[in-house]
């Protein structure tokens, strides 16, 4: 069996077999009729007029056009009257794309109501499966049921034992939850193979007609359970709107999962697309089992090619994205204010023996902690972080003595949140991965409402899905650079919103100059270019905070 897509010029074919007996004899006759092979895509390439010379030939071909054109729609207002301009956008463009689009706006641009139209102004698609993260499933159900004038019922899932109790035309469920539905069965480390439990059939047996899957660029890994859930209960559903305005954290692979789940008529290869985009190349990988170092090779696929392309397929077939201030005119704009700290010298000789390798290092515990490069370089960015807390407590002292404004302050590790937390007792409320729902809601309204004036919060737990700092406050400080750049870009999305009177957010970003949060601020400015290339065209543009953060510590230190 081959496949093929075709554009204007061209017509491209790919073996689709794991019968080599077929496979040989189509490569015979392949190349009997002149077609180049493309060893990147693993493609035969043939002139368009050949399509002809291939059907005669009994290739059974099927052919996908790459230049597909849509057709245009112009909604009906009074049908969905509470959205606002700039989300009629959109909505018309899911409509016309048949309900399978990556909903990629801007962080602000309120992907969550632009969904919700959707299915409110085709009304058919349901029963309707919403999968978010846990944090943000009460907000899902107020914004549902806020526009909810035709009689729908919700039901939020929140237990293992609730997915089989279900009575409901909306259900909303969160991935953690997905994953205990899922289990491995068989294969290995390499190849494993899953089967559902009996709250995944109940799901599936529901025959949703919708799914909407926010924060979608957590379907990164094909190994997640969740991961391997969601696709289960995708498959046959005809409308499916995957929301995320960073649907990529790292590396252009991390995009295959969802645009397979969307079209898998255009993204139906792994391998090939790892090689188109992604700049696939052979790898050797050693591992150790029994003891003895076993030798792999592998195509490694973390790389990035041809991203203008991926780009202009992207945006034509399903991907619907704005910058926020092109869509809104007057939203505040970021300003990021880096600030330069350095070690003394004692100190500095103290991380670099650690860091290579001369002094040992312990968990809390007093346990030897493993000597590799991850685990040293993960110990000294918490480090780092603590070396920088005099100064951040100063800080943080100064802006509450000589201001009555109040400012949104994230972390990674937490360590450096008690401790912040313990300093300003009396003026703070934390909000992070080990709070419950209720604490982050009573944490999240005290900050807003109550008095107090620092919110400190795990980058991973407060940068989703969280509104309503915008309306108080325009002061933000990020203490510990994380890897993904995606984070970064979605905790200034908290203030920098709608609903902001600020002209500007300001962004404070304390970094060790000489350590190892200078290569962690060069590694987010190198995956911000590639991916702000692929969504946007432009990986250099106003978005790319790591860039901007670079060029000022240069004319800074210059």
């Amino acid at each position: 069996m081959l496949k093929g897509r075709f554009d204007s010029e061209y017509i491209y074919v790919r073996l689709d077999t794991k019968d080599h007996t077929i496979f040989k004899s189509e490569v015979e006759l392949l190349k009997g009729l002149d077609g180049t092979f493309d060893f990147k895509t693993k493609e035969w390439v043939f002139p368009i007029d050949k399509e002809e010379t291939l059907k005669r030939n009994g290739l059974k071909v099927t052919v996908l056009n790459t230049n597909q054109e849509y057709p245009v729609v112009n909604i009906n207002r009074t049908r969905v009257p509470f959205i606002r301009d700039y989300q009629v956008a959109p909505l018309e463009y899911s409509i016309s794309r048949k309900g399978r689009i990556l909903l990629a706006d801007d962080v602000g641009l309120g992907k969550t109501l632009s969904s919700i139209a959707f299915f409110a102004y085709t009304k058919v698609n349901y029963p309707l499966l919403i999968i978010t993260t846990a944090s943000t499933k009460p907000q899902w159900e107020a914004e549902f049921n806020r526009f909810n004038t035709w009689g729908l019922k919700t039901a939020v899932l929140s237990g293992v034992e609730s997915v089989t109790l279900i009575d409901a035309d909306v259900v909303i469920i969160n991935y953690d939850l997905l994953s205990y539905h899922i289990k491995q069965v068989g294969g290995n480390k390499w190849n494993p193979k899953f089967a559902p439990t009996e709250g995944l059939l109940a799901l599936k047996s529901m025959r949703f007609q919708g799914l909407i899957i926010d924060e979608c660029q957590r379907m990164k890994a094909d190994t997640s359970l969740w991961t391997k859930a969601i696709k289960y209960l995708a498959n046959g559903v005809p409308n499916v709107l995957a929301l995320s305005a960073t649907p990529a954290e790292n590396k252009p692979i991390e995009f295959f999962n969802v645009l397979n789940l969307l079209r898998p008529d255009l993204f139906d290869n792994y391998d090939a697309f790892g090689m188109q985009f992604c700049d696939g190349k052979k790898a050797v990988r050693y591992t150790k089992i029994k003891g003895k170092v076993k030798k792999r090779e592998f195509w490694d696929y973390t790389g990035a090619s041809n991203k203008e392309l991926l780009n202009k397929l992207m945006r034509h077939h399903l991907m619907f994205r704005r910058n926020k201030h092109d869509a809104i005119p007057g939203l505040p704009k970021a300003v990021p204010v880096p600030l330069p700290l350095k070690l003394s010298s004692s100190t500095m000789t103290e991380y670099a023996d650690i860091l290579s390798g001369k002094t040992e290092i312990f968990t809390k515990s007093g346990e030897k902690m493993d000597d590799s490069k991850l685990v040293r370089q993960n110990y000294m960015r918490e480090f780092c972080a603590n070396e920088k807390m005099d100064y951040v407590v100063q800080f943080l002292l100064d802006f509450l003595s000589n201001s009555d404004e109040k400012i949104v302050v994230f972390t990674e590790h937490h360590d450096i949140i008690d401790l912040l937390a313990k300093k300003f007792k009396k003026y703070c409320v934390v909000f992070d991965g080990r709070c419950s729902s209720k604490q982050k809601e009573a944490a999240k309204a005290k900050f807003i409402t109550g008095n107090a004036r620092i919110i400190f919060g795990q980058i991973t737990s407060m940068g989703e899905g969280v509104d309503g700092f915008q309306n108080i406050c325009n002061k933000m400080m990020i203490v510990e650079l994380p890897y993904k750049p995606t984070l970064i870009t979605q905790a200034v999305g908290r203030l920098e919103r709608v609903g902001s009177t600020a002209s500007t957010v300001t962004v404070y970003f304390p970094i060790l100059l000489g350590t190892i949060e200078e290569t962690v601020m060069g590694m987010i400015t190198d995956k911000s270019t590639n991916i702000l290339t692929i969504l946007d065209g432009d990986g250099d543009g106003a978005g790319n905070i790591g860039r901007q953060i670079t060029k000022l510590l240069d004319s800074i230190m210059a």
